[in-house]
């Protein structure tokens, strides 16, 4: 972490909500979670992290219901079936949402193994620096000593 005892700390003129935070964490987005430990302690940041997994949770579900109904509707009842009932065209909302999951899961292994090869192409960089700067100094204490 960088230090940031020379920058200045905003304060709120209500010494409820007195909370000490620095100028930088309050441009990173940083209030919410001081305010909420703050006012609450652990239990209030416990809250505001399940807050945030349950609008993420709500995000993907509205993306799975509208990317199958879009599919139901407009695809299944439009080019396959005209004459589809309500209850197949439930049933075919029901698999687009487990392909369309079973799609994300794909593009996240995928995006994940791609961050595992970054991980090694970048770890074997910072090893070949490491052993050319050790080897340089070794090369250097020869030199000099």
């Amino acid at each position: 972490m960088h230090s940031t005892k020379h920058l200045p700390v905003t304060r709120h003129p209500n010494p409820l909500l007195n909370v000490h935070t620095h100028t930088t964490e309050s441009n990173e987005g940083l209030v919410p979670p001081a305010v909420a430990t703050h006012l609450m302690g652990k239990g209030g940041a416990f809250l505001l992290m399940l807050q945030l997994f349950l609008a993420v949770t709500s995000t993907g579900n509205s993306e799975q219901m509208a990317v199958a109904s879009l599919f139901s509707y407009d695809v299944y009842r439009q080019y396959f079936n005209p004459q589809a009932s309500n209850e197949k065209l439930l049933q075919v909302s029901r698999i687009m949402v487990g392909v369309y999951a079973g799609g994300f899961l794909r593009m996240l292994r995928h995006f994940a193994s791609m961050l595992h090869v970054c991980k090694c192409v970048f770890s074997s960089m910072v090893c070949l620096a490491q052993y050319s700067s050790v080897s340089c100094c070794a090369h250097l204490l020869d030199l000099y000593c």
